[in-house]
């Protein structure tokens, strides 16, 4: 898949977001969103989003300062995941499908994705 056009729009909103959790200097939002914008006019079209995202993420990464904004939501999210193991394997452990049933837990937390929520 190529980079679409409203894609463009989608660096700019998720850069404000991930600048944000980030960092609460305003000004830095500011910078962050300036280059993504140079970035924007640069982007090979070609590439695929995610691709083209490596670029806006390291921008905002050496704006911000901050490597992975959403390490501490994910670390939390691990823990609540650790708490729960032990039902989900009970739940596979005793169904008629299991493998079918591990997928169907799987699907739901790779759903997860806190970068593309916003």
């Amino acid at each position: 898949m190529k980079t679409a056009l409203e894609c463009m729009a989608c660096y700019l909103r998720q850069t404000l977001q991930v600048s944000r959790v980030a960092t609460g200097v305003e000004s830095s939002h500011l910078k962050a969103l300036k280059r993504v914008s140079e970035l924007i006019t640069e982007m090979d079209m070609e590439r695929t989003p995610p691709e083209n995202s490596v670029t806006v993420y390291k921008a905002i990464s050496e704006i911000t300062g901050c490597a992975d904004p959403y390490l501490e939501i994910k670390q939390q999210s691990n823990k609540q995941a650790l708490a729960v193991l032990p039902e989900f394997q009970k739940e596979i452990a005793d169904s008629s499908d299991p493998l079918a049933t591990a997928l169907r837990i799987a699907i739901g937390g790779n759903i997860i994705d806190y970068g593309a929520m916003h």
